[in-house]
């Protein structure tokens, strides 16, 4: 598994208009100032306002949109705000880069032994974004969007591992909780030196929306890393798992 850190200028500059900030922040500014410039273009990037794109002739804004998108993005590059964000994720880029160049034999030898295999060899391209965004999500395609401040020790490694493994598996709740339970909990217990599951520092680790299957899991979870005697590797028992037939209410 190798990491390749990347800045993609237009990608950050679009995550700046969607990113939470403070009332009185630049950020804010930057925003609203971009929101009054190219309503049009912004309502497309966001979630909740891109269905006022409907409202009107949406044909019309449609067959405008890719102009008026290139015209916000340069906006924005062109702005103080954004030339002291790049400048922060290009120091947060190369940190994670460093990060990883120190952790990455230790976590493949974990990531081996709780796989119980060892992964094809997979090169990652990861697109930083800056920290504060809080934003991580796996793009398809060995991509990855990254940026998030260090919650706990180790955060970053160890949700870059979690997005990597989605590469690996077909996309469902199961696999989503076996990539929860061996990254998020198992190998950042691992690389802390101790720890527990599904808490960190008082706070929940992982999605609340698999926390119940995953508890559902943990029994055959815990079975499985503690037998060296079996040859089960993680894809067994996903295919295991799946047979059961879980559910996830």
């Amino acid at each position: 598994m190798n990491f390749n850190f990347k800045i993609n200028k237009n990608l950050l500059a679009a995550s700046l208009l969607l990113g939470a900030s403070t009332k009185e922040s630049e950020l804010t500014k930057l925003q609203n100032l971009m929101w009054d410039k190219h309503r049009d273009a912004y309502e497309l990037l966001n979630n909740y306002e891109r269905r006022l794109m409907f409202v009107d002739s949406y044909k019309k804004k449609l067959a405008s949109i890719a102009e008026k998108m290139e015209a916000l993005v340069n906006d924005i590059i062109k702005s103080g705000e954004f030339m002291r964000i790049y400048q922060e994720t290009l120091k947060y880029r190369n940190w994670l880069e460093t990060e990883w160049i120190d952790k990455k034999t230790e976590v493949e030898e974990h990531l081996k032994d709780i796989l119980k295999t060892e992964l094809p060899k997979k090169d990652f391209k990861v697109l930083v974004i800056h920290q504060t965004l809080k934003g991580g999500l796996y793009l398809g395609d060995n991509k990855i969007l990254w940026g998030h401040n260090e919650d706990w020790g180790n955060y970053s490694i160890v949700y870059l591992v979690h997005e990597a493994l989605h590469a690996y598996f077909d996309k469902n709740e199961i696999t989503h909780a076996l990539i929860e339970l061996a990254t998020d909990n198992e190998l950042r217990i691992r690389l802390n030196r101790g720890g527990e599951y599904f808490t960190c520092n008082g706070n929940s680790i992982g999605h609340g929306y698999l926390k119940k299957l995953e508890q559902e899991i943990l029994p055959e979870w815990k079975t499985y890393l503690n037998n060296d005697k079996k040859p089960l590797n993680i894809f067994d028992l996903q295919k295991r798992l799946e047979k059961k037939e879980l559910k996830n209410p």
